[in-house]
Parts: structure tokens; sequence; C-alpha cells
């Protein structure tokens, strides 16, 4: 059998990379070392480490969706299957969000779609997957905080407001309008690498680059597209997750099959 090896935790400096990221996906290698008071090449070799082993990715992320449009999902699962029905949700792109119980017979699940594909996720092909026993469901009034506005506290308060692009940093979010196709084309391209350069970004969609340039930075300022940073919280000492009620609004939708509650 297998040892299963624990991953490492990363240093202070890594810690303080990351928390920097976190207030500028696109941060560059000067910038951050001027910031923290490092070597550019010491910040170089760090960043690229974290961002090229895997220990972090920096993604594009939309604005949150509308109340109403977003439902919290808890799924039973029989032991065994809980892998396949993970990487079938996964596969969606209406789910936003998957965690996995220790026990390793429960899912949550954050569910973005309009109502006619929620209700058939939630009613039907859920409820219809035999390796599933139970759904329950509540929709989303409103949202205190997500992930994306989690911060790391390895900076202070000044180096924040400095890693922090002047222009976003009181920018609300706003639902993205009817975008146009060059828009689209950024989006998707930066879903899974937020730190695609200019140039980058034009040989994936074919744009010019002057004017891909300019459309991402107004992207960005406007906060239609906003940076996350991705990081497996293990790597940062973080090894339980413990969680009560989520602190949200929510209006509960009638579980699947019915259960019985007791208090006591």
């Amino acid at each position: 059998m297998r040892e299963q090896v624990e991953p490492e935790v990363l240093d202070q400096l890594d810690r303080r990379l990351i928390a920097a990221l976190q207030c500028d996906g696109r941060l560059t290698v000067e910038r951050a070392a001027r910031v923290l008071g490092l070597s550019a090449r010491v910040a170089n070799r760090r960043l690229a480490a974290l961002l090229g082993g895997g220990a972090v990715r920096v993604v594009a992320a939309a604005p949150r969706e509308r109340p109403g449009s977003t439902m919290l999902l808890r799924i039973k699962v029989l032991r065994g299957k809980l892998d396949t029905i993970t990487a079938a949700l996964a596969a969606r792109p209406d789910i936003a969000f998957i965690d996995m119980s220790a026990g390793g017979d429960e899912i949550t699940a954050v569910l973005s779609a309009e109502a006619g594909q929620r209700s058939r996720l939630v009613f039907r092909q859920l409820p219809a997957t035999s390796a599933i026993t139970s759904v329950s469901a509540q929709t989303v009034l409103h949202v205190y905080a997500d992930a994306t506005d989690w911060r790391l506290d390895a900076l202070t308060e000044a180096e924040r407001g400095e890693l922090t692009p002047a222009e976003t940093a009181e920018t609300p979010r706003r639902p993205a309008a009817e975008l146009s196709p060059l828009d689209r084309d950024l989006a998707n391209a930066l879903l899974n690498d937020a730190r695609l350069t200019a140039a980058a970004l034009a040989a994936l969609t074919g744009h010019p680059e002057s004017t891909v340039r300019r459309r991402l930075g107004a992207l960005l300022r406007d906060r239609v597209l906003i940076t996350h940073v991705i990081v497996d919280p293990r790597r940062l000492g973080l090894d339980v997750d413990a969680r009560s009620r989520p602190r949200i609004w929510t209006r509960p939708v009638a579980p699947w099959p019915p259960t019985r509650r007791c208090t006591g």
C-alpha cells in the first residue's frame, strides 16, 4: 500500500507572494519585488516556482450571478461513488464550486443557472442517478462573500493598498452586459490562466495585440472579469475545513427524498 505524502507547507515569502497575487492576479515581477522588498531575481524565481509547479493557479472569474440564480446543493452519494459523481458535476459549466465531505458520502456544490436549467438538474437528473441517495437545494438570496474575496493575512495594509490597482480598488463588480465576440474570446482564454500576456492572448484569439491589450485593460478595470488565486489550503498549513451553516440568505427548496429533521 502506497503511503500518502503530505504536501509541503509554503514558507512566509511564498505566502506573501500569494497574498500579492490576490491583490492583483496579473501582478508583474518588478512590482512585486519593489513592494515586498525583494530582488527581482528572487521574486521571479519564487513566482515561477509557485505558478509553474502547480502550487498556485491564477484564473479569471466572472462577476457574481444576480440573486436568485444561484443554488446551494447538498448531495448524498453511495460510498465508493463520490469521485464519479464529483467528476460529472465538475464537467458542467453551471457548477461553480464543489467540495467533498471527509466521510466520503456527501458533496456540496454551488449551481449557477437559470430556473429551467436548475430544475432539470435538481429535480430530474440528480434524483434519477442511482448512485445518489438524496438531494437538498437552497436558493441563494444574498451573498456576503465568496472565495474570490478571501485574502491571506500576510501583508501590511500599506502593502495591500500599493499592490491593489488603483482603478479597481473601489470599483464594485458589475454584471457583464452584452460582451463583444472579442470580450468573450478573451474571457474564455483567461479561464484557466489569467496571467497570459497580451501577445499570447492575441495568438490564441487571432485578434491584434494592441486591441487585445486595450480590451483586456477595460474588462479588468470595470471588473467585468476579476482574477482569482487558487491554492491548496494544505500548502498554507490549513489542514481542516470546518464549516457550519453557510452565512448567506437562502430560500429552501423541497429536498428529495423527504427527510425528517431531529432537534435536541
